[in-house]
């Protein structure tokens, strides 16, 4: 009886062993394009567009350039937000936020409100404070997929060389949430439903 049962979980541990290589043969490109091809899809591009927002993915390639970070908030019905930040030579930094007049899972609309500005001394120390405690940017990904009533939450940083991009869809908690939250509250802009 041990002898059948040792010999039925070794046969389940090689079809586990072989079903996991085939995994991560054959779906390495998709987890890659959750982390690494988002900023080309071209529903993100459209919206970044309408919002006048940059490539933060084609800055990284520009070995001369300094450090950015955007949130981009894509709520299915609500207006489309995003929140960059932009360090300047001399090490301030420069905030700008957009809405759009659309809606975040259709057509993006055009330019509702924007608000640019540096930041204090003490917003730049308290969000320091937030990446050491929070680490948002050594997240990543886990699924390609989202779903119909929701939002999407993507940070994204770009600097000489490096580029990350997150993508998720309607996250409850976490240290993704809590950055971008602590980014959309630099803005002055107040909102009813931070839904996710």
């Amino acid at each position: 009886m041990n002898r059948r049962v040792g010999l039925i979980l070794s046969l389940l541990a090689a079809i586990l062993t072989l079903w996991l290589g085939y995994m991560a043969v054959n779906h390495a490109d998709e987890l890659r394009g959750c982390r690494s091809h988002n900023p080309s899809n071209p529903w993100y591009v459209r919206q970044w567009r309408a919002a006048e927002e940059p490539s933060l993915l084609l800055q990284s390639q520009d070995p001369k350039s300094l450090r950015s970070e955007r949130f981009t908030w894509l709520r299915t019905f609500h207006a489309p937000v995003f929140v960059r930040l932009d360090w300047l030579a001399d090490g301030q930094v420069r905030m700008t936020a957009t809405e759009l007049t659309g809606a975040g899972g259709y057509d993006p609309g055009v330019v509702a409100r924007r608000v640019e500005r540096l930041l204090s001394r003490e917003e730049r120390a308290d969000l320091d404070r937030a990446k050491r405690t929070l680490k948002p940017f050594r997240q990543f990904s886990l699924t390609c997929w989202g779903g119909l009533d929701g939002s999407r939450w993507m940070l994204e940083a770009s600097e000489s060389g490096k580029h990350v991009f997150i993508d998720l869809w309607s996250p409850e908690e976490g240290p993704i949430r809590a950055y971008a939250l602590k980014l959309l509250g630099l803005t002055g802009w107040a909102y009813d439903q931070y839904y996710y």
